[in-house]
C-alpha cells in the first residue's frame, strides 16, 4: 500500500503543480526582435541542433503516448508489423552474432599468443 500511496502523492503533485509556461518565456524573449534578428537566430547551428533534439524527443513522446492508437489504424498496421518483425528477426540473429564474435576473439587470442612467442 505504501507504493500505491507514494504513486498517488506523486500524481497529485504533478496535477496540482502549476505548469511552467515555457513557450511564454520564449515569446517574451523574442517578442521584440525584428525579422532580421529572428532570421539570424534561427539560422544558428546550436539553435538548429537544439530544435532537432527537441523534435526527436517530442516525436518519441508522441509515439510512446499514442503507439497503440497508431497501430490500431489499418493504414499504419503494415509499417508497424514490418518494424516489429524486423526487431524480432534482428534479435534472433543476435545469438549468431555473439557466436561469430567469440570465434573471432579466439582467433585473435591465438594470433596474439603466437606473436608473443615470436617476440620471446
Amino acid at each position: 500500500m505504501l507504493d500505491g500511496r507514494k504513486s498517488l502523492e506523486a500524481i497529485k503533485e504533478v496535477v496540482d503543480k502549476p505548469k511552467p509556461k515555457y513557450w511564454e518565456r520564449l515569446k517574451d524573449a523574442t517578442g521584440s526582435m525584428d525579422v532580421s534578428q529572428v532570421s539570424w537566430v534561427m539560422s544558428q547551428d546550436d539553435v538548429n541542433k537544439s530544435y532537432e533534439a527537441m523534435m526527436k524527443s517530442f516525436n518519441t513522446y508522441l509515439f510512446e503516448r499514442f503507439k497503440e492508437d497508431f497501430a490500431a489504424v489499418p493504414t499504419f498496421q503494415p509499417v508497424v508489423d514490418k518494424y516489429i518483425n524486423t526487431v524480432i528477426n534482428s534479435a534472433q540473429g543476435y545469438g549468431q552474432h555473439a557466436k561469430e564474435l567469440e570465434e573471432e576473439n579466439a582467433k585473435l587470442k591465438q594470433q596474439l599468443e603466437e606473436l608473443m612467442k615470436n617476440v620471446n
